[in-house]
């Protein structure tokens, strides 16, 4: 259909509340999940054991508990579950972006999303985790699609609008990682009431989303928005791999390390729940602050720097926090670490996307890869904690060794420093 014209008295705070309520839900849910499955588990309770279908994955999983890594290796191992079902709908949610409204794209993803919570309490949460997964993907490909949408439609420019949506998310985000961990402490053994607050959140999205209004523009078929996807993830990759392997790698090491550090606050700190996920929070101040001041630090050595004391840091904090204080400095240099080089290779490579004619499609295969490389991450964690091959503390010194690779992968990068 034709493009609609453009309109100055659209609002952007139904698009700014609906991604917020998003990104509150998928957090929540994440934790109340960990909390209930990891944090709360007992092995001593004969009924805990007997929906694992396998005498050895039982085996596994006491073993696990028994040498203390059974929570770590549980929050990576639901981590990389809800990934997975990112990766599955990138190929389903990229198309559907160019095919569906905005608001359509928003209320479906948040009711599925609402309708998993539901189910995993009533059935198998991993499976249901993943399901959530893949709803939530479907958000993230209209977040993707409606900042230049809003623009048209508010008359603000397109960096006040996507400023706007990146800060509601990173919020969202934060405030979910809150209160799920908030939840999942005081509603201990009610796991109905939990997941009712998720629904909750999920249908205020819907309800929300349905007062988007922007000028869609013409749709475009599924099967071909699937085919260009494809075609970009392969011709962007071949050009430009260093940019997206060092992002990726360096989105893959704060997923990770924000669970690692969460635990370690609760298992090691003795921190409730709901004070251990304020420790996020400071880790996005420092976030905030290096993505403000990364601008002045695009040359490729100081992005191979900075990820060198990222991994100076990361192999440091199991050591150097030791209290709330101490653990809150070191999220905090951590937090600035990753987002000041990850911010100049996500930037460079939107560019570059930009200027090959890719400018839409970009941004879904920039978010494939951070994707890929959080699951890949997770998994390197969670298999060998399950097994009993690693301490809790030793996931520091992997995160800090694929920080050192991240570093390796700039020296190719092309970020204009060169002659």
């Amino acid at each position: 259909m034709a493009e609609t014209a453009p309109s100055t008295h659209a609002s952007i705070l139904p698009a700014i509340a609906t991604t917020f309520l998003v990104g509150c839900g998928f957090a929540a849910l994440k934790f109340v999940l960990i909390g209930r499955i990891a944090l709360d588990w007992d092995p001593s309770n004969p009924a805990s054991l007997e929906a694992i279908p396998w005498q050895w994955l039982r085996d596994v999983l006491l073993n696990c508990h028994a040498k203390g890594t059974f929570e770590e290796a549980t929050s990576q191992a639901m981590s990389v579950v809800l990934t997975l079902g990112l990766l599955i709908g990138f190929p389903i949610n990229g198309p559907l972006a160019g095919a569906w409204r905005c608001d359509r794209l928003f209320a479906v993803s948040s009711a599925l999303v609402g309708f998993g919570c539901i189910m995993a309490l009533f059935s198998n949460p991993w499976v249901w985790a993943c399901f959530i997964g893949i709803a939530y993907g479907a958000a993230c490909s209209a977040r993707g699609k409606i900042v230049p949408l809003l623009s048209l439609a508010s008359g603000y420019s397109n960096t006040r609008v996507s400023g706007g949506i990146n800060a509601a998310l990173a919020i969202g985000l934060i405030a979910g990682t809150i209160s799920g961990s908030f939840i999942s402490q005081a509603l201990p053994g009610h796991p109905l009431v939990q997941h009712v607050i998720l629904v909750a959140i999920a249908a205020v999205a819907v309800g929300s989303a349905l007062f988007i209004r922007v000028p869609e523009p013409q749709t475009i078929p599924f099967v071909q928005g699937l085919k260009d996807f494809f075609r970009a993830t392969g011709l962007l990759f071949r050009h430009h791999w260093p940019l997206l392997a060092g992002g990726g790698l360096a989105w893959g090491i704060t997923a990770a390390a924000s669970l690692a550090m969460y635990v370690h606050a609760n298992q090691d700190l003795g921190l409730q729940r709901g004070p251990a996920s304020t420790l996020a929070g400071i880790a996005a101040a420092g976030a905030i602050l290096g993505n403000v001041v990364s601008h002045h630090y695009t040359r490729r050595r100081f992005v191979g720097a900075a990820f060198v004391l990222l991994a100076v840091a990361l192999a440091a904090y199991p050591y150097a926090a030791v209290n709330l204080p101490s653990a809150a400095c070191m999220v905090f240099c951590i937090g600035f670490l990753f987002a000041a080089p990850a911010n100049v290779l996500d930037a460079k490579f939107l560019a570059n996307a930009h200027a090959e004619g890719l400018a839409g499609l970009g941004g879904t295969v920039m978010s494939f890869v951070h994707s890929f490389a959080i699951l890949a991450i997770g998994i390197s964690l969670a298999v060998p904690l399950f097994l009993g091959l690693m301490r809790a503390h030793d996931q520091f010194w992997v995160l800090a060794g694929i920080a050192l690779v991240s570093s390796l992968a700039t020296i190719w990068a092309k970020l204009g420093d060169q002659k």
